[in-house]
């Protein structure tokens, strides 16, 4: 059995590659397997380093210490002794065998950590030793086949072998408790127990067994095994420190024939063996039953390799190797922390699972490799940086601290909240891959914005990121739900919802910048921002089949600054609602005529802005410019109320212009529009001026349901009238200065041509409102005739046709065709003029 100590010699040389976490059939443990190199075997493992023999010609063998990957190799190999091997490490130490030749006889052997550390723990006189296990402060093992004791050096060699026993060999070593077995003369083999003296000895063989051997302990038991005199089978054995406290621990699912090579703790370490000609596999069993088939955590191209596990620790992490001469660790539970960690290689992969029971300290670079992947389930990662290659994914839940780096073509899927990056460090998180938040919350942490790559989709979660994220040239945002976090879209960039889908952050005045592109489908999207909410270079509402929402969530309709900002050469189209202030300075447009085609501005909100504005319609207040400004569009329709700034006799932008609306085509009118005129700069029109304050082209399709006039131009004495120019075709609403008494001068309830022509007996004159004054200013003139013209009805009350009124700068001239056409009027009464 001394042989099951030693490292057996392999011989294929098989390429490095990557191990597949698959959950046990049997067992709640979940392991990793980790490539730790070809051309070798492993045989130790303890507090996070592992030992091996590692076989490189033309000096073969050599003693190597790994601490979790297969780039921490360091050979231990002495000067004075050129070949070596190493059985077990725990608390720094490591103990094996060193050789002179080739062929020489072994001698125990100590390191701690380095090849210059090596002590050399052979007795003098003896023909050979071995040094087979350490606690971090006793040595084990056998010289000339009798079991070994040391405490660091030759000289404190002490022989454990017991009185009746032919041989014996001490290979487990705890807290100053010794065990093994011990061959009886003309008998089995039975299972010893030791406290630091041949005399101590406990014989621990249980009654109804032809053999018992201890291969570890943990405080106060003993774990090894034993076969049963009934059928030769063997068992797995639990002591407590005598004979008769043995139970029988082995799992029911236990195959039945196994081997073990190694116990620690509360765990044995070895390889099944099954009938049919099938290869061995390495499996790792517990005393509390549970049994894990190590062999179904390797990629499925090694389904053909026999594997075995000759090492375990107490918390069940275990190496041992392929019969391809790979070495492995499986790793099961603590802590690993190389500075250097690479999930597989960029030929082959699976995956790599890490639960919550383990944890990754990586001080450099922790990699996917090209092809694999690496699954979070509920664990913390640290590393310097986290790089995950094209082909690769990250995925699960958890924690990666530190820097995050994925390659165009790697994905990151969260599969239950998922925390990613280093808030104290700046460019922290940048992928140009994917993100997949699905359902989950994502946080991103950096201390400048977190980078975004080609497509980042949500399912319904949450993406946050208490600095902001920044969405790229090229880079796509796809999905419903939230993305917290201040938000850069670049350029190039799109979001796109799926869902309602909420962006940016309430508390910041860069809650949300867009360069790019942002479609809403026929779904609310909702951004948030302190301040402004600068839109993309196009935002699409709406698709065939219905009108998409855009609102901003943090808007109040008392605020007096805009909440959405187009800029000058940027677009909205669509169909849809817009919910907040909207200041306008590039083109809106919507898909047609109809309400259900319109970009519609919602009740409660101002809209401003030099922009133009195609198939709109303003439901709130329409407030052009940013004080009096001329606004172009095409189609505008208008159910709210409209404002119109007087601040010069001119249309334009500026101090000493007016505001004025442009239409090319129609200006609808909705039957609780509203005209607002208010004073800009104080100004004060003199009497009789004209501002024209609303064309169009095509027509006018209906009226303002009710004219207001700031109080301040009454404060002023300052009253107008008004009148719609030509509804029919091309014409204009204008605003006149001056006063719009009753036309009706004869007082018989029609405006018609006998007011005219009391108009004209009192044109030119003083005589009051009965004589043809119907602004009240004291005389009869032209602006009279304007207002009769206005108010011309038809006898039984409804209003006339409207004639078209030349421009108020040739209102002069047609004063004096009106008293010409009346004179000629009266002349040819008899004709019936």
């Amino acid at each position: 059995m001394l042989e099951k100590h030693l490292l057996r010699s392999l011989v294929a040389v098989v390429a490095a590659s990557c191990f597949a976490v698959i959950p046990n059939a049997v067992g709640q443990s979940n392991y990793i397997a980790i490539n730790m190199g070809s051309s070798g075997e492993m045989s130790g493992v303890g507090d996070g380093q592992q030992v091996g023999t590692l076989h490189a010609p033309p000096t073969s063998p050599q003693a190597i210490l790994l601490s979790g990957t297969a780039s921490t190799l360091v050979t231990l190999t002495p000067s004075s002794y050129p070949y070596s091997s190493a059985y077990h490490t725990l608390a720094g130490q490591q103990v094996g065998v060193v050789r002179l030749l080739y062929s020489s006889p072994s001698r125990a052997a100590l390191w701690q950590g380095t090849a210059d550390s090596f002590v050399d723990l052979h007795p003098v006189g003896a023909s050979i030793s071995r040094a087979l296990a350490t606690d971090g402060a006793q040595q084990v093992g056998v010289v000339d086949d009798h079991a070994a004791l040391w405490t660091g050096s030759a000289a404190s060699f002490e022989n454990l072998q017991p009185g009746g026993f032919d041989t014996s060999l001490a290979g487990a070593v705890f807290n100053g408790v010794q065990a093994g077995w011990g061959n009886v003369s003309g008998g089995g083999q039975h299972a010893l127990l030791w406290t630091g003296t041949a005399g101590s000895v406990v014989d621990l063989h249980p009654a109804g067994y032809t053999s018992s051997m201890v291969y570890g302990l943990g405080d106060g038991f003993q774990v090894g095994i034993g076969q049963r005199l009934a059928d030769s089978a063997d068992r797995l054995l639990l002591w407590h420190g005598t004979a008769d406290s043995v139970t029988d621990v082995t799992p029911t699912e236990a195959p039945a024939s196994f081997s073990v090579y190694d116990a620690a703790g509360a765990y044995f370490a070895g390889q099944t063996h099954s009938d049919g000609g099938v290869q061995g596999h390495a499996h790792v069993w517990s005393i509390d039953g549970e049994m894990t088939d190590l062999h179904t955590t390797l990629p499925s191209t090694y389904g053909t390799y026999a594997s075995d596990a000759r090492g375990v620790d107490a918390l069940g992490n275990a190496v041992g190797g392929l019969s391809g001469a790979i070495m492995v660790l499986w790793w099961r539970a603590g802590l690993l922390n190389p500075p250097t960690f690479t999930v597989g290689t960029d030929t082959f992969c699976e995956s790599v699972t890490v639960d919550a029971a383990k944890s990754m300290n990586i001080s450099s670079l922790l990699t996917v490799a090209e092809g694999c992947s690496l699954v979070l389930d509920g664990a913390d990662i640290t590393a310097g940086t986290t790089k995950i290659k094209i082909g690769s994914t990250l995925s699960g839940q958890g924690t990666v601290q530190g820097a995050v780096r994925g390659d165009p073509g790697s994905r990151i899927v969260a599969t239950g909240d998922l925390s990613l990056g280093d808030a104290d460090a700046f460019n922290s998180f940048q992928t140009f891959g994917e993100l997949e938040v699905g359902s989950a919350t994502v946080t991103l942490n950096s201390r400048g914005f977190a980078t975004l790559g080609g497509l980042t989709t949500l399912d319904g979660g949450t993406l946050t990121a208490a600095t902001g994220v920044s969405i790229g040239v090229g880079c796509n945002l796809l999905g419903w739900g939230t993305v917290d976090a201040n938000i850069a879209a670049g350029f190039g960039s799109a979001i796109a919802a799926t869902g309602n889908l909420t962006l940016g952050d309430a508390d910041s005045y860069s809650g949300f910048y867009g360069d790019g592109n942002l479609y809403t489908d026929n779904h609310e999207v909702t951004i948030l921002d302190r301040n402004e909410i600068v839109l993309g270079s196009l935002t699409e509402l709406g698709n065939e089949t219905g009108g998409g929402t855009l609102t901003a969530g943090t808007a109040n309709p008392t605020d007096p600054h805009p909440h959405f900002v187009v800029e000058q050469g940027k677009n909205v189209v669509g169909n849809g609602t817009i919910n907040g202030n909207f200041e306008n300075h590039g083109n809106v447009v919507g898909n047609g005529t109809a309400i259900n085609e319109r970009i519609t501005f919602a009740e409660g909100w101002t809209v401003s802005g030099t922009g133009t504005f195609e198939n709109t319609l303003v439901m709130g207040t329409f407030a052009p410019g940013d004080g009096p400004s001329i606004s172009a569009g095409k189609n505008q329709a208008f159910g709210g109320t409209v404002e119109i700034l007087l601040g010069g006799p001119t249309p334009g932008s500026g101090g000493s212009s007016h505001s004025q609306i442009n239409d090319s085509a129609t200006i609808s009118l909705l039957e609780d529009s509203i005209l607002s005129i208010l004073p800009w700069s104080n100004y004060k029109p003199n009497q009789a001026d004209a501002f024209e304050i609303m064309t169009w082209q095509d027509s006018l399709d209906g009226k303002y349901s009710e004219v207001m006039i700031d109080p301040w131009f009454a404060e002023n004495d300052i009253e107008f009238f008004w009148y719609y120019d030509n509804v029919a075709g091309p014409g204009s609403l204008v605003l006149v200065r001056g006063r719009a008494g009753d036309p009706d001068f004869n007082d018989d309830g029609n405006v018609d041509h006998e007011d005219l022509e009391i108009w004209e007996q009192g044109f030119g004159t003083q005589q009051g409102p009965m004589f043809g004054d119907a602004d009240l200013d004291g005389d009869t003139d032209g602006y009279d005739f304007l207002i009769w013209q206005v108010q011309y009805r038809v006898p039984g009350g409804s209003v006339g046709t409207i004639t078209t009124v030349p421009e108020p700068t040739s209102i002069v001239l047609l004063f004096t065709l009106i008293a010409l056409i009346l004179a000629l009027c009266r002349m040819r009464r008899s004709d019936g003029c």
